[in-house]
């Protein structure tokens, strides 16, 4: 992904982050633009989806209400909650936003790539 972003070319990668592995995403992508988007739940909302998933090779994850905080600790530029909006208004909503920020600006905690 790093090599991708090296290349010029825009990347979006999805990842459940903790406070503690910020750290290491600022180590592999601070010299990048960064923007962080959290999409968000509430956790009874989360449970349920993962046991309608199917795509899990151990079967559905049992995430814990520690786990859920953790994730959520760390303060996102832009968000989405996929329980209160329907998911083309979350991406049109981003997508105007991400088109009115400065170029080259990152989300606090992420050098700025200028």
């Amino acid at each position: 992904m790093r090599e991708v972003a090296a290349g010029g070319f825009p990347v979006i990668a999805e990842s459940i982050t903790s406070p503690a592995e910020l750290p290491r995403y600022v180590e592999l992508f601070g010299e990048f633009e960064v923007v962080l988007i959290g999409v968000r739940c509430p956790l009874p909302i989360v449970r349920d989806r993962e046991l309608l998933r199917t795509d899990r090779l151990n079967g559905p994850h049992e995430l814990d209400l520690i786990e859920f905080d953790q994730v959520h600790q760390h303060a996102d530029e832009l968000e989405a909650d996929t329980s209160a909006e329907p998911t083309a208004t979350s991406v049109a909503r981003i997508v105007t936003q991400l088109s009115a920020r400065s170029p080259g600006t990152s989300s606090p905690g992420f050098p700025s790539s200028r």
